[in-house]
This record gives C-alpha cells, sequence and structure tokens, in this order.
C-alpha cells in the first residue's frame, strides 16, 4: 500500500509539471527594436521680394533702379542666390531684364539688395511701369560682406542727373577678412525721414585698389545717387565678387 502511494504521488508530481511546461510552451518573449531613420534638413528657403522701384534719367535715358528684400529663416548663412528681374510695361510687354547676385546673408536676417536695369544695349526697349521677380536660386559661390563705416550723406547742389534730387555718398571701407581682395560691389540706399526708401544706386567698387590688402582701409564713393525724395540717411554696404 505505501509502494502504490509512492507512485500515485509520482504520477501526480509528473503531470503537474507537465501541464506547466505546456502552459509555458505558448509563452513568447519578443522583443520590438525601433529603427529611427535620420534625415538630413534642408536649408530654409529664402523668401524675396520687390521692396521699391523707381525710374530716373541719369545719363539721359530712362533707367529702372529696384530694391529686393531677401529673408533667411534659417539657422545658416546662405549663400549663392540669385534671381532675375524684368522691366515691364502696361501691357504686360518685357522692356529690360537683368539678373541679380546677393552677397551671403546671414541666418536669421534680411538684406535689401539694389538693382539696375537699363535695357539691351544699355537702353531699355519701352517705358517701365512696374518690375517683376522671378524665383531665387541657389549656388555655391560665395560673396563675402566688406566692413564699413563712417557714411557720409552729401545733397549735390549741381546734380548731374535729371532726377527731381540728387546726393554723393562716401564711406570708408576696411578689409577685415584672411585674404586680400581685388574686386567688389557697393550699394547705398537712400530713406526719408520716415523711413521709406526714396533713392539708391549700385555698381562695382570703382576706387579699390588693385590689391586690397587684409587690415587695409580706404574711401570708396559714389559721385551720382538719384533720388525721388528728400533723404535724411544713407545705408551702405559692400561684399566681394572673387
Amino acid at each position: 500500500m505505501a509502494r502504490w502511494n509512492r507512485w500515485v504521488a509520482v504520477l501526480l508530481c509528473a503531470g503537474v509539471l507537465t501541464a506547466a511546461l505546456s502552459g509555458c510552451s505558448g509563452a513568447r518573449v519578443t522583443t520590438e527594436t525601433r529603427t529611427q531613420s535620420l534625415k538630413s534638413e534642408a536649408p530654409a528657403k529664402p523668401s524675396a521680394s520687390v521692396a521699391w522701384s523707381h525710374v530716373f534719367n541719369i545719363t539721359g535715358e530712362p533707367e529702372v533702379l529696384f530694391i529686393i528684400r531677401v529673408k533667411n529663416t534659417g539657422d545658416k548663412p546662405l549663400s549663392g542666390l540669385a534671381t532675375n528681374v524684368n522691366a515691364l510695361d502696361k501691357t504686360g510687354t518685357i522692356v529690360g531684364s537683368t539678373s541679380v547676385d546677393f552677397p551671403t546673408i546671414p541666418a536669421s536676417s534680411s538684406f535689401d539688395l539694389v538693382g539696375r536695369i537699363t535695357g539691351g544695349g544699355g537702353k531699355l526697349t519701352g517705358t517701365p511701369d512696374k518690375v517683376e521677380m522671378g524665383d531665387v536660386s541657389t549656388g555655391n559661390s560665395s560673396r563675402e560682406m566688406i566692413k564699413s563705416s563712417e557714411v557720409k550723406l552729401t545733397k549735390k547742389d549741381q546734380p548731374f542727373s535729371e532726377a527731381p534730387y540728387e546726393y554723393a555718398v562716401m564711406a570708408k571701407v576696411t578689409n577685415d577678412g584672411d585674404h586680400a581682395l581685388t574686386g567688389g560691389m557697393h550699394q547705398v540706399i537712400l530713406y526719408d525721414a520716415a523711413g521709406n526708401p526714396v533713392g539708391a544706386f549700385t555698381q562695382f567698387m570703382l576706387d579699390m585698389p588693385d590689391t586690397f590688402a587684409p587690415g587695409a582701409s580706404y574711401r570708396e564713393q559714389f559721385r551720382v545717387v538719384p533720388a525721388s525724395a528728400p533723404a535724411k540717411s544713407a545705408q551702405y554696404s559692400a561684399w566681394s565678387i572673387e
């Protein structure tokens, strides 16, 4: 009888163990592996628009001067920006065009670029009524800003152009970079007492030394800056074009 009881105990334990193992055989431990794709953020696209334009007779022929305001809303500088600008008559026909290149725009900032349209061969083919710009493209060129200071605005008593008002602008330019410069562009924007643009001009830096060494300074000037109304202040900018 004692032997029989022992066999029953053994069989019961075996059954319990089998049932336990059977229950465990259906359980699975899953390991979830999550992968996160890393995407490189594309540079923020600049926004740009025509902020001002006016037609002046500077050398006996009409010339369109305009300002394009570009905004860099990203956290990195933007270089190599460019666009095309057309002057249209009242029928929408193109009477002159030009392409403009922007200097490097620092992060989270804006810049007003001055441009000129004189038409093919130096003359417009009709009477301009408005200015339209194309899309802004990006490239790899870099046009770094050149330090400027001591901007002086002078009203001219004997105007050269046929503009209602005419000014001369002089500024001190300093090469604060680490290499010599051999060419540059500069511009000036004139503002009235309320801060509105009333005149502008841009051209190559004609007074730049043949080799503008690091740390060197000189004075650059605009001899003719036309304006449609009296100007109270001037904003001068310069950048390299190498």
